[in-house]
């Protein structure tokens, strides 16, 4: 069976040649598990630390945000500004090229590795992902957070969860809403709790793609921490 898809793998090849998600180019043998062009791979460049959610400022270490209303730490590897970041998310976000999820994935596993390197935080953790609501999921055809999440658990030792919590109320686009305010009406009482006993007294991550006002975020880490979730870490690819 092995040597089944070996033969497949060789003969796709020969037909269309991976190409690097970023610039095109074909792959050499050692560049196709990423999807990225050695070139191109080098020139992400990985923020440090963690954030504040609220003003989204450096924090040196993982004490208390400077907005005491925070429920939760801010994680992002990358800044959306970037357009090689960028690219790849809009890839996967909105053309379906479920691969792009794949580097994005290597990197946030870098980040998580210098995160805990180079500060105090728990061992423990248990990662899933923004839910979509089924009527959105069904026309995407997946959901991109936990794709990375997926990819991700490969990478890294965590507990990866992906029914913990659902979307129970089908929400227009954030992108849509004009204003902060707006966002955080959009997706409240969006979010409900599966089953709290898997929730109680962890470590929870939550994986998304972008964190823009937060207001998605704000409103999962509420019905975690109604649930009895400790410490929440918002592990976003990237902030703008």
């Amino acid at each position: 069976m092995k040597k089944v898809r070996e033969l497949f793998t060789a003969l796709a090849d020969i037909v269309l040649p991976p190409i690097c998600l970023i610039c095109g180019t074909y792959l050499a043998k050692e560049e196709k598990d990423l999807w990225l062009c050695a070139r191109c791979a080098a020139c992400f460049s990985i923020n440090h630390g963690l954030y504040c959610p609220e003003c989204k400022r450096r924090l040196p270490g993982t004490e208390t945000p400077c907005h005491k209303n925070a429920r939760f730490l801010l994680a992002a590897p990358f800044d959306f500004e970037d357009p090689k970041v960028r690219s790849l998310i809009l890839l996967l976000k909105y053309r379906g090229i479920r691969k792009a999820a794949i580097p994005l994935a290597f990197f946030l596993a870098q980040y998580i590795d210098r995160l805990f390197t180079t500060n105090d935080l728990p061992a423990a953790l248990t990662v899933l992902p923004v839910p979509l609501h089924r009527s959105k999921e069904r026309k995407r055809g997946f959901n991109q957070s936990a794709l990375l999440v997926k990819f991700l658990g490969k990478r890294i030792g965590w507990t990866t969860e992906y029914a913990l919590i659902k979307r129970v109320k089908k929400t227009a686009s954030q992108t849509k809403q004009e204003s902060p305010a707006l966002r955080e009406k959009n997706v409240k009482d969006a979010f409900a709790v599966i089953d709290a006993s898997k929730i109680k007294g962890r470590n929870i991550v939550v994986v998304d793609d972008v964190y823009t006002s937060g207001a998605t975020m704000h409103e999962v880490a509420r019905v975690l921490k109604a649930a009895g979730a400790r410490i929440i870490i918002a592990l976003a690819v990237a902030k703008t």
